[in-house]
């Protein structure tokens, strides 16, 4: 059999570029909402959304949205909405 090569030193093109970023969230809370940021950049980058337009979007419809609909600002609920509307 083979052997397989064993890594000492992880490599840092393997570790997401967010993983330091943890130590310097100030507060318990405050990695609460990075992980929140963190999740919305992951999910527009899965749904091939252009992070930019829906933040400025969301953020200039998020004063007037009624709280039961929220789940529309969603991205892949944003992305449905904004396909449809732009046909």
């Amino acid at each position: 059999m083979g052997q397989v090569g064993f890594e000492r030193r992880p490599n840092p093109d393997r570790r997401p570029s967010s993983l330091l970023n943890w130590l310097f969230t100030g507060s318990d809370s405050g990695g609460k909402r990075a992980a929140i940021v963190y999740s919305l950049v992951a999910t527009c980058k899965l749904h091939d959304i252009d992070l930019f337009v829906y933040l400025r979007d969301v953020l200039k419809r998020l004063p007037s949205n009624p709280i039961n609909q929220i789940q529309d600002l969603l991205p892949h609920n944003w992305k449905k909405a904004h396909a449809s509307s732009s046909d």
